[in-house]
């Protein structure tokens, strides 16, 4: 799976649980401050990430998750997902 396909099931979990679609999510945009997740909706978004993409996201990188952007969060999958 490429980076845009990630990007993809990314911005379909976003859209899935806090109603902005893809347009409206940009690379830039902190997951915290710009999107309004909190810790468990990030946590939440994490769990069904692992299951769209067949990886694994320990405890812990659900904090670092919590500080990133939403590029920063796809590069942080693509190389869960080819590593």
């Amino acid at each position: 799976m490429d980076k845009k396909e990630i990007r993809k099931k990314v911005c379909e979990v976003i859209d899935e649980n806090y109603g902005l679609s893809g347009e409206a999510v940009h690379d830039d945009d902190l997951l915290k401050d710009d999107l309004l997740m909190d810790s468990f909706d990030v946590f939440e978004m994490a769990i069904k990430l692992q299951k769209k993409l067949s990886i694994h996201i320990s405890y812990e990188e659900t904090f670092e998750m919590e500080c990133m952007t939403v590029g920063e969060l796809v590069d942080f999958l693509v190389n869960k997902y080819n590593g």
